[in-house]
């Protein structure tokens, strides 16, 4: 079982809350942006767990090569939902602001700092997972582990997410609101996560074709 699923849910959990309380409070799209994106994660990771669990099952009559590669399928279901739900609403969300800006209630101190605790959970599961993995030169050996690696691009994009966040927080905080930057900001971060999402699904559904050929199925 990866280690770095099950911190990951609850990190993201955490994460999530505090994110939304900063977009409840601030009105960002951002900030609305990030939320989603934290939201995605935690179902993505949630699905990523149920394919391991499903995945362990030993062979059966239905399954004489066991279950091994339902952590692929539901590694590719969840790659799926993230490009539909952290993409597609991201984006949404934020043409609808650019297109009709509307200044929401300025950045305070208080909701930096949970910006800053999020930068600090998402780089504790960053390294969580790199550790995982084996570093760069367990990247390589561990190509095949689509689990942690998903967790470790997920991560890296959150982690480049919060930076955006904190860098469109500063500005706000510092010399107002800025609603158009806020709502770019917030489309490419939808558009991030949504080219993780399609790199993840394409993964995973390689994987996925070369391990049924593997286990004799029909290719």
């Amino acid at each position: 079982m990866s280690n770095s699923v099950s911190v990951s849910i609850a990190t993201n959990s955490a994460i999530a809350l505090s994110k939304g309380f900063g977009w409840f409070v601030t009105g960002s799209p951002t900030l609305f942006a990030e939320t989603v994106h934290s939201l995605a994660d935690v179902g993505n990771q949630v699905l990523l767990k149920v394919g391991e669990v499903r995945g362990r099952r030993g062979p059966a009559r239905e399954h004489p090569f066991g279950r091994g590669q339902e952590k692929y399928f539901w590694a590719h279901v969840s790659a799926v939902s993230v490009f539909f739900v952290g993409c597609g609403i991201n984006i949404y969300h934020g043409v609808h602001s650019l297109l009709q800006p509307e200044a929401g209630a300025p950045f305070t101190l208080l909701v930096i700092a949970l910006l800053v605790f999020a930068l600090a959970l998402e780089s504790w599961t960053f390294h969580i997972a790199w550790k995982e993995i084996g570093g760069w030169p367990g990247l390589k050996d561990n190509r095949h582990d689509t689990t942690v690696i998903a967790v470790l691009l997920e991560d890296g994009v959150a982690l480049f997410g919060i930076v955006l966040t904190l860098l469109v927080a500063g500005i706000g905080y510092l010399f107002g609101a800025y609603p158009e930057f806020d709502a770019s900001v917030a489309i490419v971060v939808g558009v991030v996560v949504g080219v993780m999402a399609l790199f993840l699904s394409a993964l995973n559904r390689r994987v996925l074709i070369c391990t049924a050929a593997a286990d004799g199925g029909p290719t």
